[in-house]
């Protein structure tokens, strides 16, 4: 069976025609707080250590996603369909990625753009050989996030349904 949206909500499901093109956004949860010192220099005052992602999915299809068996507060694991991306400086051939990936969503390409071989165990991803210049992996993140809110839109006549599914990462 053909598969309508790589995205993956461990809560919900996709019926035929409710996934396809779907848009993801990732932004952090928590604005940061910045404040000018007496000289003038603009400082960030945020306590946060560990950034955590907010998301706005939506999807625009034939149906609506079956989002039945959640609610407002109700944690899922999200395999996202953004790609998150982390630089590996020149002579580095090992990189711990930030947040655990989707299965078959890893990638490391070089300056050019040309993939390069690497090995991946869980969050560790380790180069064949270390580059020459600056390398970048690529991987759509598992994210644990709870619902803030969910709508649908249906054009009756268009045969059209809309939806929108806001989440934070817990």
């Amino acid at each position: 069976m053909h598969q309508e949206t790589e995205l993956i909500l461990s809560v919900a499901g996709f019926p035929p025609y409710s996934g396809r093109s779907c848009l993801q956004q990732l932004m952090p949860a928590a604005p940061r707080v910045f404040q000018r010192t007496v000289n003038g220099v603009l400082s960030c005052v945020s306590l946060e250590t560990a950034p955590k992602y907010r998301s706005v999915i939506r999807g625009r299809d034939i149906s609506s996603p079956a989002f039945d068996l959640f609610w407002t507060g109700t944690q899922m694991s999200v395999g996202c369909i953004h790609r998150l991306w982390q630089r590996l400086k020149e002579g580095e051939n090992r990189l711990t990625l930030t947040r655990p990936p989707v299965e078959h969503s890893v990638c490391v390409v070089d300056r050019a753009g040309q993939p390069v071989a690497f090995t991946r165990e869980g969050q560790d991803v380790t180069l064949k050989t270390p580059p020459s210049a600056d390398a970048f992996i690529g991987f759509c993140p598992w994210l644990t996030m709870s619902v803030l809110n969910f709508c649908f839109e249906t054009d009756e006549w268009g045969t059209a349904s809309a939806w929108q599914l806001v989440l934070e990462e817990v």
